[in-house]
């Protein structure tokens, strides 16, 4: 279950900030030698992908490019972005955060916080006599915020960073006093019980995050309620994404879409599939439904 804006990918891959290539760069090329964890990164349909694809520094410096070939674009949105412990970089509210392509996530002890950042070229209608490249294209940049709740009974949202990394990131902002070094980071941040008997996982990936659920013997996934504050429509689209219109825009570019979910048990060492769709239940909150499964076995939904 993959989040994404529909506009947002092509123009920021092209525009890949400073800070994100710097430790990004870094965290991938250090994750992919040191961590094993298996990736979930398929942009339309939310179903699992492989992680292993190698990225290069001429990949990501190519995303400055107006160049990128599908290959080049395929590995930056597969990229595996670890989780950044807040050690007192960020606001208090926050436990972790996680820049990428499409902006910058946060997790507090409440909420998903999504800032998606669209940045578009504009061309200079008036030049002036010394005009240039330089300014033929003026940067104009638009953000999308909105905040994701665990809602409904019995709720308890405790995010705990998992599978900590060797890579760490550094702050150098502001005054010396406050510059923070050797930032811890985790592959993922978890919650176990955030309903009863209910953990879920929020990965970090080049383009969006990816929530997944793991259902356990004495659980229900009925419980897993999920509540989208700062969007004007909710809806399932027909192919069976949940389709979300950002608050104060009316065109595409204030669309953003949860991939389709999925779910499965592993049974016997076999992996079984399980239907699994969105729900809506107003108000800007959705659930999901699922077909018969084994409630001996964990169900996973993704």
């Amino acid at each position: 279950m993959l989040i994404k804006s529909s506009k947002f990918l092509g123009a920021a891959l092209l525009i890949v900030l400073g800070l994100f290539i710097v430790i990004a760069v870094v965290f991938q090329i250090k994750a992919m030698r040191n961590n094993n964890t298996p990736a979930s990164a398929d942009a339309t349909a939310g179903k699992p992908a492989g992680s292993d694809i190698p990225l290069t520094p001429q990949d990501i410096k190519n995303a400055t490019s107006t160049t990128l070939t599908p290959a080049q674009k395929e590995k930056l949105t597969q990229m595996v972005l670890p989780w950044v412990e807040n050690q007192g970089q960020f606001d208090p509210a926050v436990k972790f955060s996680v820049n990428n392509m499409a902006g910058t996530f946060f997790i507090t002890s409440g909420d998903i916080t999504y800032v998606f950042t669209q940045k578009e070229e504009v061309k200079k209608t008036n030049p002036s006599p010394e005009y240039s490249e330089a300014e033929e294209e003026l940067p104009k940049v638009t953000t999308l915020v909105m905040k994701e709740f665990f809602a409904g009974d019995g709720v308890k949202f405790e995010p705990v960073g998992m599978d900590q990394q060797t890579a760490k990131a550094n702050y150098f902002i502001g005054s010396k006093d406050n510059w923070k070094n050797n930032v811890t980071t985790y592959a993922r941040v978890v919650s176990e019980n955030v309903y009863p008997n209910v953990e879920v996982d929020i990965r970090a990936y080049g383009y969006g995050v990816a929530k997944s659920f793991t259902v356990k013997p004495g659980g229900n996934p009925d419980q897993i309620k999920l509540r989208v504050d700062g969007v004007s429509k909710m809806v399932i689209d027909p192919d069976g994404r949940l389709k979300l219109q950002v608050k104060g825009t009316t065109d595409a570019k204030g669309i953003i879409y949860f991939g389709r979910p999925s779910a499965y048990q592993t049974i016997n060492n076999a992996e079984q599939a399980i239907t699994a769709e969105y729900k809506l239940l107003g108000n800007n909150n959705y659930g999901f439904k699922v077909g018969d499964y084994n409630k001996e076995y964990p169900l996973i939904i993704k």
